[in-house]
């Protein structure tokens, strides 16, 4: 196969890749993999240039943080599954050293948004079917409820977009199912994120009029949701969050207080193995000595945890305040690309795309406050598919 041929064949890895991202994470994993190779051998054999991105330091940090943790772990052959995480980094390299994506993002980023809008239908019919918490097949509510904030993100800054007529209007059918979708999957951290997102977005734009007017909305349809539909699923989220401790409402236990008591243990971990922690995938086998009895029988029902419900907690006692820095250091990499890129981006596109991702990126890092995403297969190829095609 000539260059030509293995160009073309490439475009075509990229668009079933834009297209299954948001769908199912086996098929993106696999044409993720066929694309690497072809990425591969286009460097190797092709001499095609690689472009740095900036974000090479930060990942050689964090993966020789992971290798130390990993070797000072109580075991180190279970603890080395994370290396995966990694390795799905090199999807940002792929995209970003391909001349090839980078001259039809906006082709892949319409593509994306149209699995995102079946994504978002999916996630509506199996609500209706009874199943608001699927996680078979398609993307079920619980990954859709999180994933949903960055590609929300993303459409909202690319609805209304001149000379775009096509995104600006996958955009606004994203956004229009997403926001519909993810309040249906009563995921509270998404909606967090989300919010978190919307009002960046506002902030950035200096529109502070439809900032004061989104959230005066939405303390009324907090108001509605609590008092008028107290016993639904979204007014059962709710008021899990206006009374986050009280045993007495649903959701708060199974919830809100198993949360709680794994921050707790997460920090005590952290303090007792304050350098590197306790080890990665560790935190199963160790959280139950880190809970009280009474909480062990009538909060956690005898079951255990594989980590943290937190990216932050979980890296604290998993790789210990290396760990922890390690991650802040490559978040905050990311934050100051993105501003950078989205203050010199000349054209409109380009300028919105990065706005885009960046508040998509907002939102992952709020929703992480209450999840641990990061180490969340279909969230982390997402993201990496829009850091590589912006940086």
């Amino acid at each position: 196969m000539n260059d030509g041929k293995l160009n073309r064949f490439q475009i075509f890895l990229f668009i079933l890749l834009a297209f299954s991202l948001p769908l199912s994470v086996s098929l993106s994993e696999t044409f993720y993999f066929l694309a690497f190779v072809v990425w591969m051998i286009q460097i190797f054999i092709y001499k095609r240039p690689f472009r740095q991105t900036k974000l090479e330091i930060p990942v050689m940090v964090l993966a020789a943080v992971y290798i130390a943790a990993i070797l000072f772990s109580p075991s180190p052959s279970e603890s080395a599954r994370i290396l995966k995480k990694l390795i799905l980094f090199g999807l940002i390299f792929l995209l970003a050293n391909s001349p090839e994506a980078k001259a039809a993002r906006c082709h892949l980023i319409n593509i994306w948004l149209s699995g995102a809008i079946i994504a978002s239908l999916w996630t509506m019919i199996e609500y209706i079917r009874g199943i608001p918490r699927a996680d078979l097949g398609f993307f079920g509510c619980m990954t859709f409820g999180h994933f949903s904030p960055m590609f929300l993100g993303v459409s909202l800054s690319l609805i209304g977009l001149e000379n775009y007529r096509r995104t600006s209007i996958l955009s606004a059918l994203t956004f229009i199912a997403g926001v519909f979708a993810l309040f249906l999957t009563c995921t509270r951290g998404g909606w967090i994120g989300f919010m978190a997102g919307l009002a960046s977005f506002f902030v950035i734009k200096r529109k502070w009029l439809f900032l004061a007017t989104s959230t005066v909305a939405l303390i009324l349809i907090v108001l509605v949701l609590f008092t008028c539909f107290p016993k639904s699923r979204p007014g059962k989220a709710v008021r899990s969050l206006l009374h986050p401790f009280d045993r007495q409402v649903p959701r708060v236990a199974g919830s809100n207080l198993k949360r709680w008591y794994m921050y707790k243990a997460s920090w005590e971990m952290f303090t007792e193995h304050p350098l590197l922690g306790i080890g990665p995938y560790q935190f199963e086998a160790q959280l139950p000595n880190y809970l009280p009895q009474e909480v062990k029988e009538k909060i956690f029902k005898h079951r255990s945890f594989n980590e943290s419900q937190s990216i932050y907690f979980d890296y604290l006692s998993a790789m210990g305040i290396m760990g922890f820095s390690a991650l802040l250091f490559f978040f905050y990499t990311i934050f100051r690309l993105l501003i950078s890129k989205y203050k010199s981006c000349n054209s409109a596109f380009d300028k919105n795309l990065a706005l885009g991702v960046l508040i998509a990126f907002i939102s992952f890092c709020t929703s992480g406050l209450f999840e641990q995403i990061f180490h969340n297969s279909e969230i982390l190829l997402n993201l990496c598919f829009l850091l590589g095609l912006v940086l």
